[in-house]
Order: C-alpha cells, then structure tokens, then sequence
C-alpha cells in the first residue's frame, strides 16, 4: 500500500491516515483471530458428518446381520433401535450446529438431509421389528398347528361303529375344530405366516369333513350336542382355575 511506504515523519503530518492505518491493522488481527477460531469447528463439523455417515453405515449392516440368527434378531434390534435414537439426537445437533452461519465459511459442502437418513433408517428398523414379531408369532402356533395336523395323521381311515365312540370323535373332532379356527383367526396376512395358514386350512377343511360323516353317522341331535359339549369344555379349560 502506498500509506505503507510513507515515512514516519510524513504520518506524523497525516494523523487521519495514521488513524486509517491503525484501524485496517486492528481488523486485519480480529479478522486473523476469528479465522483461527473458526477452523476447529469447521474441522468439527467436517468430521462430525463423516462420524454420522459411518454410523449410518454400520447400522444398516447390522439391520442386514440381525437377521442372520433367528434366536438373536430380537435381542439384536432393540439394540439398534437405542444406537439410532442416539444417532438421530447426534444428526440433529449436527443440523443445528451447520445452519448456524459463518462469515468466512460456507456449507455448501456439508450434508443438510443426515437427520432424514437416520429417520429412514429407524423406519427401516421398525419395519423389521414388525416383520420379527410376526414371524415369532408362526413360530409360537406351528406347534400347535403341528399337534393337530399329526392327531389327523394317526386317525382310523374307517369311522368307530359304536355310537359311544362317534359321539366322544365328534366332540374331539369340534373342540380341534374350534381350537384351528381360534389359531387360524390369530394368523396375520404376513408372508411368514401363508404358509402355516394354508396347512391350518387344509387341516380345518378334513376336519370339516369328519364332522360331516360323523353327524350323519350319529344324528343331527346327537352332532349338536356333541358341539355344545366341545364348545363347553373349550370354554372351561379356558376359565382361570379358581380352586388353585
């Protein structure tokens, strides 16, 4: 600058541009100072976004791995499921830390949608979740549907001839009737559970058909009976025990 090169001696003669000259030196070092201070957390910010992204990352291989083993997928979620809240309270610091404005930097370069991505990946999360909890449901009534689809197997191809033992058949075959329709109806329309849902329905349709040929074998009075009694000691064995 040309004030720069002016002895001192001819300042002395321009106390205004001395002024000048002491202000442009004193911005110039607020200017230096708010730069320095400025570059950590910029640098901050800079690596808290590479923090979130690699967060982000991880939990998504670890949605993928949870359902590798069956008998830890519960376990597992919850455990991501409290990983990513705590990511999303961090990528939401992160926004609020980024819209704050800098006059010497800019954010064009940093990320504006972290806060989306976790809140996609928790949605992904509890997608699992639910698929989880249905595919446990299938695997809590397989057995039950399992029970009955093999006392069908081990049945006499021919009906009892004694009217006893079609009438105590027909109540036996009411009660797994009733007992199907109930673990049919707690069936969802899940994809694990079609398959279950089909076999309980063949089932239910053999079991249908028994009912057919023993009422016919025993009498429409005898067959309503018969599923009043089913009905009675389904409704009993359901009751809270009170001599306990």
């Amino acid at each position: 600058m040309v004030a720069a090169r002016l002895p001192v001696e001819d300042l002395e003669k321009h106390p205004q541009l001395a002024r000048d000259i002491k202000n442009l030196q004193n911005k110039t070092k607020d200017l230096a100072t708010s730069l320095e201070k400025s570059i950590p957390v910029e640098e901050n910010l800079r690596q808290g976004q590479e923090s979130i992204n690699s967060k982000i990352a991880l939990l998504k291989n670890a949605l993928v791995e949870s359902q590798v083993d069956p008998a830890q997928t519960s376990a597992a979620l919850e455990l991501i499921t409290d990983e990513a809240k705590k990511l999303r309270d961090e990528a939401e610091e992160h926004k609020i830390n980024v819209a704050q404005t800098n006059a010497f930097v800019t954010h064009d370069d940093l990320d504006g949608s972290l806060v989306e991505q976790v809140a996609e990946l928790q949605n992904d999360i509890q997608e699992k979740k639910r698929l989880q909890a249905e595919t446990e449901k299938v695997l809590e009534l397989a057995p039950k549907v399992e029970l009955i689809s093999q006392s069908l197997q081990s049945m006499p191809s021919q009906l009892p001839t004694t009217l006893d033992e079609q009438q105590t058949l027909l109540e036996d075959m009411e009660i797994k009737k009733q007992n199907l329709q109930n673990l049919i109806s707690s069936m969802n329309d899940a994809p694990a559970a079609e398959e279950l849902k089909q076999k309980s329905e063949w089932d239910l349709s053999r079991i249908k058909d028994l009912l057919q040929q023993l009422g016919s074998a025993v009498g429409d009075k005898l067959a309503a009976l018969a599923a009043f009694n089913a009905a009675r000691r389904e409704a009993e064995e359901k009751a809270p025990d009170h001599h306990g």
